[in-house]
């Protein structure tokens, strides 16, 4: 599957994402192919013998390719280096078998769509380095869309800090826009670490003064709001090249 994708591997999905659910239908209908063949006997000497006919030639040149890459003749090979080749040649006659039927099967497209319409669910967030993981949440968070510089917080004073409690409450003109709006502002509070920091940042961006912060949050100064909204600035700039650089 991943020589046939190119990029990524299985090991990035998770058991319910579409492509594993595929693999693991193959695997079943390969296997209980096998064993239906092995449990009859005359079925199972029927397609042996078929295969050796239809590819006689490719099996005659394997050996002879092999032969001649050890300057020998074919006659001088033994037993054991029959076999030894012969399950080369299966290996890879099992691997173009295998390509084609996943071909046939779209497993290309299907691993496009499970990256470019997945979910949460379809990814292993154990998987380290799972950069099919990474991709599809950039996509999903739209952290690589070009909306601009975050706003500071003179500028953010606008907007109203507070969960929408419904649907309803979500911009028409571009909701999108508001939903990443409200996850960048989470993400941003989150960096803050801090409470106190949290709550002068939502009353300074809904228009609150320095003196009036220290009222209600109990500072003995508005001063010591001001330098902690200085410091707050600073993060905001460090938030902001974090999320440029992801």
């Amino acid at each position: 599957m991943k020589v046939l994708t190119c990029k990524g591997s299985l090991i990035n999905f998770t058991s319910d994402a579409p492509v594993r659910r595929l693999e693991e239908a193959n695997e079943k209908l390969v296997a209980g192919t096998v064993m239906e063949i092995l449990a009859d006997e005359t079925l199972c000497e029927r397609i042996i013998d078929s295969m050796l006919t239809a590819l006689e030639g490719d099996i005659v040149a394997a050996f002879e390719e092999y032969a001649r890459e050890h300057s020998k003749s074919v006659e001088d090979l033994t037993e054991e280096k029959f076999a030894f080749v012969f399950d080369q040649f299966a290996d890879r006659l099992l691997g173009v078998m295998m390509n084609k039927l996943m071909q046939t099967e779209s497993v290309p497209e299907v691993m496009s769509l499970s990256k470019e319409l997945g979910t949460h669910e379809d990814f292993a967030w154990t998987a380290g380095n799972n950069y099919d993981k990474i991709d599809f949440n950039r996509q999903w968070n739209h952290t690589r869309t070009k909306t601009g510089a975050m706003e500071s917080l003179d500028q953010m004073k606008e907007f109203e800090h507070n969960e929408p409690e419904s649907a309803t409450e979500f911009s028409y003109d571009d909701p999108q826009a508001h939903l990443d709006m409200i996850e960048t502002v989470k993400a941003f509070y989150a960096f803050l670490g801090d409470e106190a920091d949290v709550k002068i940042f939502k009353l300074t961006a809904n228009g609150y003064t320095q003196k009036q912060i220290a009222e209600r949050l109990g500072f003995k100064t508005h001063s010591a709001v001001g330098k902690r909204m200085k410091k707050i600035e600073e993060k905001r700039q460090t938030f902001v090249k974090q999320i440029n650089n992801q």
